[in-house]
């Protein structure tokens, strides 16, 4: 099986990207391939998952920064910081189907990353299979249904591994 992961930089440090690292040493001990897209540089990458031999990384750094004139206050912060990521995923969807056409993917996993984002303009190219997981309060409440947002584009059923990682 082979998937090309994308959301947030995984951490140590805890909450949805702690398990973000959690997930991937495990996975890493089955016979997966594992993509993974994530924005910011190679530097934050935690340590445990650098030496995964079925795990790889793909980065895009950002040339925003914090104490420039456009992050100087709360609002100019937010609408920039978007900016700067919705760039920087352009880049990593563009990335991630280039890999797709060279070896095709099975399934898309998107991590704690709720908008479908700059994957939406692509839709038609990736993998019939695209699944959500939802990592956060909201959606561990009820508040909203993880499994689903998580579907085959095709109303094919899903593996049963799919479906569990879902």
């Amino acid at each position: 099986m082979r998937i090309a992961w994308i959301g947030p930089m995984p951490n140590e440090t805890g909450g949805a990207t702690g398990v973000a690292t959690q997930l991937l040493l495990e996975l890493a001990n089955y016979d997966i391939e594992i993509d993974c897209f994530f924005p910011g540089s190679p530097s934050a990458l935690p340590a445990s998952l650098t030496d995964l031999s079925n795990v790889h990384f793909y980065f895009q750094a950002s040339s925003w920064e914090w104490d420039r004139w456009y992050s100087r206050n709360g609002l100019m912060c937010f609408i920039t910081g978007q900016i700067a990521n919705y760039r920087s995923e352009d880049r990593l969807a563009k990335r991630l189907l280039a890999l797709h056409e060279e070896r095709p993917y099975d399934l898309v996993y998107q991590f704690s990353h709720i908008e479908l984002s700059i994957l939406r303009k692509f839709i038609k190219q990736l993998p019939l299979s695209y699944c959500t997981h939802l990592c956060t309060r909201l959606a561990n409440s009820g508040g909203i249904d993880g499994n689903r947002l998580s579907r085959d584009r095709r109303n094919r059923g899903f593996d049963a591994w799919v479906r569990a990682s879902c």
